[in-house]
């Protein structure tokens, strides 16, 4: 409730370097709850086309379908012997899906793409490389019931094999298909695909092994590299216009937002920091602030295998874990809209979430400040989803959490909400204060622990005023301390000229024991020195200040 904040294609065969974070939450669970897929075979795509019609395709030509958004799940068939490795729909009756053999496969069939024109109850044969190289095809994407694109690559099968990459494109629903197979090197690395997107019939990026990035404006005739590493392995491209885009792989996130002239690549996390490996495995953006990324650690990592589904807000700046469980990876997410998605991965998972993943209330600060006899808790909220308010609870020494407070929430909102509350102290320690955040329905969760070590000022104290020199403006920060014989004292502030003459009584009333500040505004006043005296009881102090013009 509350949370401070095989063989999947050729360049996902294995769990890739460590993934990166800017920003991530310790709390890792959200709003996203299991489906029962009907299959235990790995899924490496989905997609829907509403929020009840949607496919999943994974090893050994399995195809799934739901009609009523996931709640259950029907097994298709394809016709096919071979892992699929993406699916593409335009309506819910028209789509395609696209996969083929291991690159080291004595089977007839290599790249294939099968269509359907009545929601998957058939699926036709439209493209069948028994011919040439070895290899499958990784990526497909329709724009429209006639333009589509699907890329891959793979071997010759030579003992000492070259490797290819395959563009293949088709502008009559993929009645026909232009094949283009472009020969790299013997390495495999130099730019296999993994992955492909239009923005519309012309624009279209790919992306693969070597950290390569091609793009094309000719509707796929040719293709151009935006960029090339020989150490990242790119896995999926997300755009979401012709100038906004994303692509992942590995430990390594790229942005660009001019269509791919100037790529951003950042770094996720720290292999020192974490340990063992973790991949990204597809973007998916709603617009151009908010996007998820899954993906999970090999078992290599400490914890053994994990899955991660992670968001942003902010474009890809900063990131949020969402969830991670103990288990294998996710290798495809899938949003219709701002608040409903889909991820699938190993083992026949999917994850579904109608609220965008978030938790009911995502809290994203909780401090704690002290200021004389009292404690200031302030935190923030991005999100709330049926949030009846929070009780504010405090320890002192050994002693159990007490509710010293409460705070109504805004109940369910999409903007972020700011919160405080001001708790007063009686003896010097160390306090702990938490968040019981409560729903309507009776349901909580705290909040994470934030502790104030408190003593009681002892003396008077007048401080230098800041900035200084200054013009017009200037801030006098001063304490009244807790050890004076009465509750209240009676304290001035006045500022005066070289000459003694009196220009300003900032303060002259009684004052409780804390910190106070005063701003004085001398724009009626000429350039020079001056003056600030605090009196309080027998204390006097006095320090000077210059205005400069």
């Amino acid at each position: 409730m509350l949370s401070l904040t095989k063989s999947r294609k050729a360049g996902k065969t294995l769990l890739q370097t460590l993934f990166f974070f800017l920003l991530i939450t310790q709390m890792c669970f959200a709003q996203w709850y299991e489906q029962n897929s009907g299959t235990i075979k790995n899924l490496y795509a989905v997609t829907f086309t509403d929020s009840n019609n949607g496919f999943a395709v994974g090893d050994s030509e399995i195809i799934i379908k739901t009609t009523d958004g996931g709640t259950n799940w029907i097994t298709q068939s394809s016709g096919s012997v071979f892992p699929l490795n993406d699916v593409t729909f335009v309506n819910s009756s028209t789509g395609w899906v696209v996969g083929g053999d291991d690159w080291y496969s004595t089977y007839d069939r290599k790249q294939i793409i099968l269509a359907t024109t009545n929601g998957g109850v058939t699926w036709q044969l439209q493209f069948n490389d028994s011919i040439g190289p070895l290899g499958q095809l990784s990526s497909v994407h329709f724009i429209n019931e006639n333009n589509g694109w699907a890329v891959g690559g793979g071997t010759d099968g030579e003992e000492k094999p070259h490797f290819y990459r395959a563009f293949l494109r088709t502008t009559n629903s993929g009645i026909s298909w232009t094949s283009q197979t472009e020969w790299i090197d013997t390495t495999g690395k130099n730019g296999i695909l993994n992955a492909v997107q239009f923005s519309d019939q012309q624009i279209g990026w790919a992306v693969g092994n070597h950290g390569t990035i091609m793009k094309t404006t000719n509707g796929g005739v040719n293709w151009a590299p935006q960029i090339q590493n020989p150490e990242i392995v790119l896995n999926d491209v997300h755009f979401i216009d012709i100038n906004n885009g994303w692509a992942v792989g590995g430990n390594h996130f790229f942005i660009t937002t001019n269509g791919g002239s100037i790529w951003e690549n950042q770094l996720f996390y720290d292999s020192s920091m974490i340990g063992g490996l973790l991949n990204c495995y597809d973007v998916h953006f709603v617009n151009p602030t908010t996007g998820y990324v899954v993906g999970g650690w090999d078992e290599s990592r400490v914890y053994g295998n994990r899955l991660i589904i992670f968001k942003t807000i902010d474009g890809g700046l900063t990131w949020t874990e969402q969830v991670c469980q103990d288990t294998l990876p996710l290798f495809a997410v899938n949003f219709i809209d701002f608040l409903t998605g889909w991820a699938v991965g190993a083992n026949g998972i999917i994850l579904h979430t109608t609220n965008g993943g978030v938790v009911p209330v995502e809290l994203t600060s909780f401090t704690a400040s002290a200021n004389g006899k009292d404690v200031t808790l302030s935190w923030s909220t991005v999100t709330e989803l049926n949030n009846q308010g929070f009780e504010v609870q405090r320890k002192f020494g050994s002693n159990d959490f007490v509710t010293v407070g409460s705070v109504k929430g805004h109940g369910t909102a999409t903007s972020p909400n700011n919160y405080t509350y001001v708790d007063k102290l009686m003896n010097a320690g160390k306090y702990f204060y938490r968040l019981k955040q409560i729903d309507y329905g009776g349901k909580y969760e705290y909040s994470q622990t934030v502790e104030v070590n408190w003593s009681p000022l002892t003396t008077y104290k007048l401080e230098q005023n800041y900035p200084n020199p200054f013009n017009p403006t200037t801030r006098i920060h001063y304490s009244i301390p807790s050890n004076v014989k009465s509750e209240m004292s009676n304290v001035t502030l006045k500022v005066y000229d070289v000459l003694g003459n009196e220009m300003a009584t900032l303060v002259n009333e009684e004052k409780d024991a804390g910190n106070y500040e005063v701003e004085w505004n001398a724009e009626k006043l000429s350039s020079g020195v001056y003056f600030y005296q605090l009196k309080a009881g027998s204390f006097i102090d006095t320090r000077k200040m210059i205005l400069l013009r």
